[in-house]
């Protein structure tokens, strides 16, 4: 299945101080799936360490799976958190 439709990820970043991480750009996000990743289509900074994340397919036409799918979150090559069971439904989808 080729799927075009984005995924979209609120998140705060800090430093392991506390400290919220300001002026991050779309090249710092990568969403992690099993033997795939996403890059960062568009990013919203709210001005305070936290963003609003949009990925997209990194390449036209890529396969994404759907059903669970376990990832992750990464920050400028640092995975953030631990990786979640995502249930990925696709609402729009070409063969």
């Amino acid at each position: 299945m080729v799927t075009t439709d984005p995924y979209t990820v609120a998140v705060h970043v800090a430093d392991a101080n506390g400290s919220s991480i300001l002026g991050l750009n779309k090249t710092a996000f990568t969403l992690q799936n099993p033997g795939d990743f996403l890059s960062a289509s568009s990013v919203t900074d709210q001005g305070n360490g936290s963003y609003v994340v949009t990925f997209g397919p990194s390449t036209v036409g890529q396969v994404l799976g759907t059903g669970n799918q376990t990832m992750s979150l990464d920050v400028n090559g640092v995975q953030v958190g631990t990786s979640a069971t995502v249930n990925v439904v696709p609402s729009s989808t070409t063969a």
